[in-house]
């Protein structure tokens, strides 16, 4: 799964946060589960290091709270206080490739109102597909990687074909050092519009996965329904 984000010290229950990170890749929804919580994800974010980051938050209007990067450690990265809607930017300098954590919460009780993972870049990501592809159909996907930040190694190449429900995931296979392809299969995908971006992962680790360190842009692929290719009986 894409957001194999870091988790956050606690986590609380309230709906009322809503964190927007600039510049993010919506994804399909997912419920990230700790042993001190659950939150859930709704995009992933990214940056390079030395980047500024602006990250919007929806609150209540009479709220204190902290927004906070934390990295896979979960130690605190940066911090800013906010009231209410807010909007903060942070420096990235200094943070190294990997997938990190934006959270909104009180940092006194370490409880957690919202959180969203975000990448500082290894690599430029990305793709190239057709716009529309025929129920079971492969959809045939390359993709381009260019190191921005050195020293870091490719554990995997993955590309995703996601809704706002399911979302089909394909390992890709290394066509030279900077290139990589993937079949994706829509046999079980249902007819309609879907995103298509593509992850590189490292061989550190966040949530028992392998973290990112390269979220390319979403593209809009058309799964169409299978044409009847029947030919119908003549009459006699």
């Amino acid at each position: 799964m894409l957001l194999a984000a870091v988790a956050p010290p606690a986590v609380g229950t309230t709906h009322d946060y809503d964190i927007d990170i600039d510049g993010s890749i919506d994804t399909v929804d997912r419920t990230v589960s700790t042993s001190q919580g659950e939150f859930t994800v709704t995009q992933v974010g990214r940056a390079d290091a030395g980047d500024t980051v602006s990250v919007s938050v929806d609150a209540p209007s009479d709220s204190d709270y902290t927004i906070t990067i934390l990295d896979s450690e979960q130690r605190f990265r940066r911090t800013a206080d906010a009231t209410g809607d807010a909007s903060r930017e942070f420096g990235t300098g200094g943070l190294e490739p990997g997938t990190y954590a934006v959270v909104a919460g009180n940092q006194s009780t370490e409880e957690v109102y919202a959180g969203e993972p975000l990448v500082i870049r290894a690599y430029a990501v990305s793709t190239q597909a057709a716009e529309s592809v025929e129920q079971s159909d492969d959809l045939d996907v390359t993709i381009e990687l260019d190191e921005v930040e050195s020293g870091e190694s490719i554990e995997a190449v993955e590309v995703v074909l996601a809704d706002d429900s399911e979302n089909v995931r394909v390992d890709a296979s290394a066509v030279n050092d900077t290139h990589y392809s993937a079949s994706v299969s829509t046999d079980d995908v249902d007819a309609g519009d879907y995103s298509l971006y593509a992850v590189v992962r490292g061989d550190d680790q966040a949530l028992g996965e392998n973290e990112l360190i390269g979220v390319s842009d979403a593209s809009t692929v058309e799964v169409v329904e299978q044409s009847d290719t029947s030919t119908p009986d003549e009459g006699s």
